[in-house]
């Protein structure tokens, strides 16, 4: 996942979390990215991870209709840092930590969920 994507889309969120109603064109100015990608990623929020923002026509901005929604964990780490840990999952299981595997195979779930 890209971390630009996280932190743009974390960002909006946070706005429309505090209702102060966000649209593509304050993310756009603030994040200093196109409309067009501005836009993409607000439909990425809603398409890719289910957020549960909803356009307010009278405020010309988003609401977040869910306040304790939040991106999955796992939207944090690059693939290579997903790859890493599930290196550290079979090296664990090698080793005979079989719980200590099972702890980080929950997390790493979790965070695709």
């Amino acid at each position: 996942m890209d971390m630009n994507f996280f932190e743009r889309g974390s960002w909006f969120l946070d706005q429309a979390r505090n209702r102060r109603y966000p649209n593509a064109t304050q993310l756009s100015k603030i994040k200093r990215v196109s409309p067009k990608t501005a836009a993409r990623i607000i439909q990425k929020l809603k398409s890719e991870f289910d957020a549960p923002l909803q356009y307010n026509r009278s405020v010309r901005g988003y609401e977040l209709l869910d306040p304790e929604f939040k991106l999955p964990l796992l939207c944090r780490f690059t693939p290579e840092e997903i790859e890493a840990l599930e290196d550290a999952i079979r090296f664990l299981k090698m080793h005979s930590k079989i719980e200590k595997a099972k702890i980080l195979y929950r997390l790493l779930k979790r965070g695709i969920e």
